[in-house]
């Protein structure tokens, strides 16, 4: 059985782990840091929350309220937290979240 062999030798299959775990990091900083150019906050009736392309969403996720990040490739808002995740237009995809973003007029 070499899968359980200690003596086995995966180098190339951790050095793919990690450069999978680096592209993930350098995405996600990037969605946080570039994201926010094309967002607006904002306090509508006491709420915190975003603007993005006539779409308006709460600013935390009902989860645990966490700030929530925009995924520009997906164009969806993602909980960075907890993996919570919601189309643009504030419905959730997976949760924990059970609760929609959607801001209510």
């Amino acid at each position: 059985m070499e899968l359980f062999n200690p003596r086995r030798n995966n180098i190339t299959k951790k050095i793919k782990c990690f450069s999978n775990i680096g592209e993930n990091i350098v995405g996600f900083i990037g969605s946080y840091l570039y994201s926010d150019k094309k967002i607006i906050y904002r306090k509508i009736k006491g709420k915190k929350v975003m603007l993005h392309n006539n779409y308006i969403v709460y600013q935390t996720c009902p989860h645990l309220g966490c700030k929530l990040v925009f995924n520009e490739i997906e164009k969806t808002w993602d909980c960075p937290c907890h993996g919570s995740r919601f189309n643009i237009g504030g419905k959730v995809i997976s949760g924990p979240a059970k609760k929609d973003i959607t801001f209510k007029k």
